[in-house]
This record gives C-alpha cells, structure tokens and sequence, in this order.
C-alpha cells in the first residue's frame, strides 16, 4: 500500500474499485499508460506492488506509465487484470484520427462496419484506399462522391474505371 495513503477498509476498496471501473467505461479511448496509471493509483499501489500483482517488471510498468515502451498484448492483460478489465477496440471519436495515437489502438471499428458497396470520405483508412486504387487525388474522390454519390460503382464509372 502506498504510505502516502490511509489503508482502504474492505468497503472503501469495493467501492474505490467500482468508481474507478466507472471512470474508465466513461473513458474508452484513454491511452494504455493513463489507464495503467489510472487504476494503479487508484488501487494505492505502488509501481513496486502493482507490478507483483500484475506479474510484470517494476521497471517495466514504470517505462509503459511513461510512455516510454510500448506494452504487448498480454502484458496489458496482465496490467488490466486485477480491475477485472480486458483490452478491446473502439471506434474512432472522429474522423481523421491518426492510425495509432497515444499507444491505443484505433482503425476501422466493428461497431461502425459500413455497407461495403460505399465509400466512406470521412474515413481516412477508405479515402487512402480508393485513391491508391483509382489514382486520383483525394480531393477528386470527395468531389466524385458529392457528383455521383457513395456508391463504388458509381465512382469507379465518374473516372472511367468500371
């Protein structure tokens, strides 16, 4: 228990433990080492216990804390663990996002799977696609989509590549 705190009593922690699983659903795409950070402190552990518990390195959970190193999978597993939390996707919170940001991982989300006879222009990942595959310069498929509308077809047929 870090000394800088008063020991939580059974019922401080349960409750602690439920606050903090609260804040970080409220919180899905925090960077890994702000939620690591995030649930360590708000356990009153220190780097030392929290990485026994977990089965990692202290050095280790120090450097991903940091941002320093990027953990694997399983290690964040095991970081995430004695939360009762696991590692998921979720979709982007706005278009135009970077492919990796802040060690989470963001792309095309399940959640947000689109009709795949359309082109998405808001969706970064579609728009570096279409044009690589049409030879055209974003901004020519944006004005085809907004002539033609989204569908593939149609696209393809406004550049004459059906």
């Amino acid at each position: 228990m870090d000394k800088r705190y008063k020991p939580f009593s059974p019922t401080d922690a349960l409750a602690a433990r439920r606050a903090l699983t609260k804040e970080l659903a409220a919180a899905p795409s925090m960077p890994v080492p702000a939620v690591i950070k995030k649930i360590r402190t708000g356990l009153r552990l220190t780097i030392a216990e929290y990485a026994k518990l977990c089965g990692v390195s202290a050095r280790a959970l120090a450097d991903i804390e940091r941002g320093a190193t990027s953990p694997t999978l399983a290690t964040v597993e095991k970081l995430l663990r004695p939360l009762g939390l696991q590692p998921g996707a979720v979709p982007l919170a706005q278009a135009g996002t970077p492919a990796l940001a802040g060690n989470r991982a963001v792309g095309p989300s399940l959640d947000n799977a689109q009709d795949r006879s359309t082109i998405d222009p808001s969706a970064p990942w579609e728009v570096e696609y279409w044009t690589g595959e049409l030879g055209i310069s974003a901004g020519q498929l944006v004005d085809a989509i907004k002539a033609v509308g989204p569908t593939i077809g149609a696209v393809r047929r406004h550049f004459g590549r059906q």
